[in-house]
């Protein structure tokens, strides 16, 4: 009995340890959106994003273009085409148009994978200075806004200005 009692008054000592020294931990936070959307170079990172999808909606459309062209010829000469030569040119039809959707899908994975290609370098910045003055400022965790629920802005530190001082952005 005395060994249970010990037992619990230590376990009860350092779960009260361990809240005192979690109350004196400093949290904080930031919008990693915002901050992205004023950063030197976004519009670099934009315009080469805006050029990748242009050449891939140049592809699609020279796919459907031609698709058209074949679907117009087969109807202009199906009524005079034989029953094989019919099903021949509706295969292909069908064919053509499994690879524009596939080509549709595969380009909207490549546009993903090309605009975190693009952001990567400038969002490695942005963790980079969150580090640096969370650190300067004995900050131990910092949680981006634009990924919680609710938090409660006056127990944390509002991280946005002394990272946007990091990156010198005004």
């Amino acid at each position: 009995m005395r060994k249970l009692i010990k037992t619990l008054v230590a376990l009860c000592g350092v779960f009260l340890m361990g809240t005192a020294s979690a109350s004196a931990q400093k949290f904080g936070y930031v919008d990693v959106q915002e901050i992205m959307m004023q950063m030197p170079g976004l519009d670099s990172v934009q315009t080469k994003l805006q050029a990748f999808y242009q050449d891939l909606m140049s592809r699609l459309e020279v796919m459907q273009v031609e698709q058209n062209k074949k679907f117009d010829e087969y109807q202009k000469s199906a009524s005079t085409l034989s029953e094989a030569v019919k099903k021949d040119k509706e295969r292909e039809l069908a064919g053509l148009g499994q690879r524009i959707q596939e080509f549709q899908q595969q380009a909207q994975l490549d546009l993903q994978a090309k605009e975190q290609e693009l952001s990567q370098p400038l969002l490695d910045k942005i963790d980079s200075a969150i580090e640096k003055v969370s650190k300067a400022n004995g900050v131990s965790a910092v949680f981006n806004v634009n990924v919680l629920e609710y938090f409660d802005k006056s127990v944390m530190v509002d991280m946005g200005p002394l990272v946007k001082a990091e990156l010198k952005i005004k």
